[in-house]
């Protein structure tokens, strides 16, 4: 069995050890802050969705940024805390459009 996974390995190796990023055609960022009182304990957890399908899901201090690389079209993102604060959000981005936008949690 591990001659087997080292024999896969090293017939994918140019698969895998590519050094070269090909860009996402037409890709939007998304840039932010999240922002909170001092009644929300942070971190808070951040989900990206779009049509209910969570694409993204990351943890952000308090008063911390996030980017998102994203295709053009209608999303949702939304942010909570372990002490209940939290917020929810409608945005599109456009084709190669780089949005800011700042998350206020709120209990």
């Amino acid at each position: 069995m591990k001659i087997f996974i080292l024999i896969t390995l090293i017939l994918n190796f140019p698969l895998w050890a590519s050094d070269k990023v090909v860009p996402l055609k037409d890709a939007s960022a998304l840039h932010g802050k999240i922002l909170g009182n001092k009644k929300c304990a942070g971190p808070a957890v951040i989900w990206i969705s779009k049509k209910a399908e969570i694409l993204y899901q990351v943890e952000v201090p308090i008063n911390g940024s996030f980017e998102f690389h994203l295709v053009p079209g209608d999303y949702d993102i939304a942010a909570t805390t372990s002490n209940s604060c939290q917020v929810k959000k409608s945005f599109t981005v456009a084709k190669n459009e780089s949005k800011t936008i700042e998350i206020k949690l709120a209990k």
